[in-house]
């Protein structure tokens, strides 16, 4: 029997909603409860996930990986976490390992082709875990890069159980220290609840948040991305082209 929204639990508005600070109309604060309680159980059951699987951080590792996925525009959202992980681990080789999505997208492969905070790029497109076998060469991919420390750096809108699935993944591989699986909010729940946890809180930015996963400092000099002259000439004609246009 299909599930259905209970007739005592009225759904939020969709008409002249209230904005982000504004106060809460009933029900909604019982359903932003819900959302808190649903994001409070689901970070401590991540949180001690892994610290089952991985009860021991490395003092001092030698190979560290990073796992954001994401085109470019979350890519550059990570920078300040993977620039404070470049600052933690300065002898270490920094993997990333990242996707697009789709093959062809743009993403790491392009963001970092001149280089950058990471050392190697470990890539790969849905379109490779989804056909047969896909997993089971991912994870024989990720063993064969001897990582001793991950860090994860989820999507704002990643679910927990992809998460466990990165935990379970990560550990099959040999990873031997894994942390930063949280969730930020309530969206694995109907939509009525996650809208009203949503609006009930403040959101960082996410620059903030990854680097806050990540429980490091930032880093004391922004190592920033290097240009190939082409692009360093494509982005200064951009932002010219902007400032004009601001000006004008």
């Amino acid at each position: 029997m299909p599930w259905r929204w209970p007739r005592w639990l009225p759904l939020p508005a969709t008409a002249g909603e209230p904005g982000p600070h504004d106060p809460l109309p009933a029900p909604q604060p019982l359903l932003a409860a819900l959302g808190q309680a649903y994001v409070g159980l689901a970070n401590g059951l991540l949180w001690l996930g892994e610290r089952l699987l991985f009860p021991r951080l490395p003092a001092a590792p030698r190979r560290v990986g990073v796992l954001r996925v994401g085109q470019v525009g979350d890519l550059l959202t990570a920078l300040p976490a993977l620039e404070a992980i470049r600052a933690a681990h300065p002898r270490a080789e920094l993997w990333l390992l990242s996707s697009p999505g789709p093959a062809g997208a743009p993403g790491a492969e392009q963001l970092f082709a001149a280089g950058g905070p990471v050392d190697r790029l470990c890539l790969w497109h849905r379109e490779q875990l989804a056909a047969p076998g896909g997993g089971r060469r991912w994870i024989e991919r990720i063993a064969a890069l001897g990582l001793e420390r991950v860090y994860l750096l989820p999507q704002e809108l990643t679910r927990p159980w992809a998460q466990w699935r990165d935990l379970a993944a990560l550990r099959w591989a040999g990873a031997r220290g894994v942390r930063g699986a949280r969730i930020h909010n309530a969206h694995g729940l109907p939509r009525a609840i996650a809208r009203a946890h949503d609006r009930s809180r403040p959101w960082p930015r996410e620059s903030e948040r990854l680097l806050a996963l990540c429980g490091l400092p930032p880093a004391p000099h922004g190592l920033g991305l290097r240009l190939a002259g082409e692009e360093r000439r494509s982005a200064a004609a951009q932002l010219a082209a902007v400032r004009a246009r601001a000006a004008g």
